[in-house]
């Protein structure tokens, strides 16, 4: 509502201080005219009303120019809000986070530039060309045909070329979607790019992609100038015909030198905002794609609506012969059968590559799963809402997320519902409450990811897990950068919760090995064998195979 009445004042005040412009012309013949046939009187008034005007017209276009940036203001402010709820809310793969970061960074300016004030430019345009219609006409009709004529070109010519414009806009935006994300890849792994001297080499390809994104917006620049050519070629003819028919009709006595002056004048207030029309008519046209994107992105339906969970039975999780591939690639994962029970401890081991963190991505996400069954609490996972789905699982991942904030709101993610008590708790379970006192730490000092080490990162990642009240905990390598003692004494602990603990490690400590339940081998994205630890040492050369590779 707020936007609309913005709008509203903006048209309004745009309008009238378009209208000054008609105005002024006026001022010009009565002034010009009253010097001619020596009016004292008109004169005097008119030099009065100028100066009146004058305070007026810096108001209007103050007023005018202030409602149109709170209008761009609260545009741009819903519009960058709905896009980033989109995304957060949407629950397809996030290959396409990057494209989002470049559509809010490089599409927006554009739709800023092309559509939002193009749009109250053209409604400038038309208040100014119709009011000078209207008293060009009353001065002389003659002048006005030929105005008429010479403007129109402009907005023909550009009906024709607004399809091959806006194909082109795109092209622009997509290049420039493609250079942000190719710089973003290349700037995160200069470490690693000066760690090999291979500065040189990554710097041609930067300045070779550049080269070939800035070609393409030349390419639009240069098709534009012709647009550009034609409408400068009718604008300047228009004048020159007007200076040769005006003063004609002066020489003959059809009109003063006033009205001449004035008739000038409101012809420029025809052509040169009929041309701006034109122009800015062509802009919001070669938007139109990039507007048709952010329709079919803010029309995504994101709700999570399905089927509420109960108390979650004792089998809680099964997978029946689930598959996994991306688009036409091989499968990652093949006909993979888990039973998860309540309660109990899992394990998942294997070689990197053998499909272990895509099964707990799959767990994470049932949405993802290509094939086969997820039975989540004898229920089709597909049917289940993934809200009340995701209140029973809690997890941790490999470089999960870090935000800049506090301490407690890390581990908490924002939510104000946990007691000090059972932070506490998990802190201590975890050891970061340790790191906190011998780092001089409190809940309410500020992190950030570059702002922890990777082993205190996984001591408040496990904490923010084991803090929600869910009895499912999956984590994907939780301790890989603890010591052996420290991941023994975190493992162990975790493994003494009532709680279902499903696990992907490498550190195959028999001590910690034996407190699972059931050990999970993957091998080339199969499971070939399931048991607990003595039962797959004696009966698994695989599993004994595993176990005596020194840090997995």
């Amino acid at each position: 509502m707020k936007k609309k009445i913005f709008y509203i004042l903006t048209i309004i005040f745009s309008m009238l201080d378009s209208f000054n412009m008609v105005l002024f012309a006026i001022f010009q013949q009565k002034i010009v005219d009253s010097v001619i046939y020596s009016d004292i009187k008109l004169y005097n008034s008119i030099v009065f009303f100028s100066l009146v005007f004058l305070f007026w017209l810096s108001i209007a276009q103050y007023l005018a120019d202030l409602f149109l940036n709170y209008y761009i203001f609260l545009s741009i402010k819903d519009l960058k809000c709905n896009i980033v709820k989109s995304l957060i809310y949407k629950e397809d793969d996030e290959k396409d986070n990057d494209n989002y970061l470049s559509i809010i960074t490089n599409d927006i300016t554009i739709y800023e530039n092309e559509y939002l004030k193009s749009s109250i430019n053209i409604c400038r345009s038309i208040i100014v060309g119709l009011s000078s219609i209207i008293i060009l006409i009353n001065y002389s009709l003659i002048i006005f045909i030929t105005t008429v004529l010479f403007s129109l070109m402009p907005l023909l010519i550009s009906k024709l070329i607004s399809k091959k414009n806006s194909d082109k806009k795109m092209e622009v935006s997509n290049s420039k979607i493609d250079e942000l994300n190719f710089i973003k890849n290349i700037l995160s792994g200069l470490f690693t790019i000066k760690g090999y001297n291979a500065q040189s080499k990554f710097y041609n390809r930067v300045e070779s992609k550049i080269y070939k994104v800035e070609e393409t917006v030349k390419s639009y620049n240069n098709y534009m100038c012709k647009f550009s050519a034609l409408s400068a070629f009718f604008s300047n003819g228009v004048f020159i015909s007007l200076f040769i028919i005006g003063t004609l009709l002066t020489l003959r006595g059809d009109l003063t030198i006033g009205i001449l002056i004035a008739s000038i004048q409101l012809s420029n207030n025809i052509v040169f905002p009929l041309s701006n029309t034109a122009k800015e008519i062509n802009k919001i046209t070669s938007t139109r794609k990039i507007r048709e994107r952010f329709k079919k992105l803010l029309s995504d339906n994101h709700s999570t609506t399905g089927k509420p969970l109960g108390p979650l039975c004792d089998n809680i999780i099964q997978f029946n012969d689930v598959s996994f591939k991306i688009k036409d690639s091989d499968f990652l994962i093949k006909n993979i059968n888990i039973e998860i029970n309540k309660n109990k401890k899992y394990a998942i081991i294997g070689e990197s590559g053998s499909g272990k963190s895509t099964t707990l991505k799959l767990l994470l996400n049932p949405k993802l799963i290509n094939d086969g069954k997820y039975i989540f609490s004898n229920k089709n996972c597909n049917e289940v809402d993934l809200f009340s789905f995701r209140e029973n699982v809690s997890f941790v991942l490999q470089n999960d997320f870090i935000f800049e904030g506090s301490i407690l709101e890390n581990i908490t993610l924002l939510n104000t519902h946990f007691n000090f008590e059972d932070i506490e708790n998990v802190l201590k379970i975890t050891g970061f409450k340790e790191v906190m006192e011998k780092r001089n730490l409190t809940l309410e000092t500020q992190i950030s990811d570059e702002k922890l080490s990777g082993g205190e990162k996984q001591r408040l990642l496990i904490s923010r897990a084991l803090l929600r009240d869910s009895n499912i905990v999956v984590m994907d390598e939780p301790t890989s950068s603890l010591d052996k003692v420290s991941s023994s004494f975190i493992e162990s602990n975790i493994l003494k919760m009532d709680r279902t603990i499903i696990m992907v490690t490498h550190k195959l400590d028999k001590v910690v090995m034996k407190q699972f339940d059931e050990l999970i081998i993957f091998s080339e994205g199969e499971i070939i064998a399931k048991g607990n630890y003595d039962e797959l040492y004696d009966g698994c050369d695989e599993f004994r195979r595993l176990i005596s590779i020194p840090n997995l």
